[in-house]
């Protein structure tokens, strides 16, 4: 009789688990040795596998938004940086590889919108300081006249 190539599966399957079920002691030491050659694969696999989990957590506990709500400001913005604009629209990820982060009222806990690392950064230092801009602006210019006058 000729089997299907998912009835040898189903049948493969099968021995597995009965053999398994029949040596528990083989297959926690198989299992533990593989674990410990392999401790870097695992670290790797297990870092991928809950990063995405761990985000989508991270949102709901400290913006109150789920991954849907996420998504849909992201599609609002363009799929790009609400301030300025500047975002891969087909990576929805900023420059320094990271996802746009929500950036909040620190006070209130609402929710602004999306912003790249670079803006949030500094928008986060503009709402907490809000003479910087021009105390950045000023510094700028102190060291382009140095420049100039030092020639370089």
């Amino acid at each position: 009789m000729a089997y299907t190539d998912e009835e040898m599966r189903e049948r493969q399957r099968g021995y597995s688990r009965k053999w398994y079920a029949a040596n528990p002691e083989k297959v926690r030491e198989s299992t533990r040795k593989w674990r410990e050659a392999n401790i870097k694969k695992r670290r790797e696999y297990e870092r991928k596998r809950y990063a995405e989990k761990v985000r989508r957590d991270n949102l709901k506990k400290q913006y109150g938004l789920s991954p849907a709500a996420y998504e849909a400001m992201l599609i609002i913005q363009g799929d790009v940086c609400d301030l300025c604009g500047k975002i891969d629209k087909s990576s929805k990820i900023d420059k320094s590889g990271r996802h746009l982060a929500v950036d909040h009222c620190h006070k209130s806990g609402k929710v602004r919108g999306l912003l790249c690392s670079a803006c949030n950064t500094a928008y986060e230092r503009v709402d907490s300081m809000p003479d910087w801009p021009e105390k950045a602006i000023a510094y700028r210019e102190r060291h382009i006249v140095k420049i100039e006058k030092l020639n370089f």
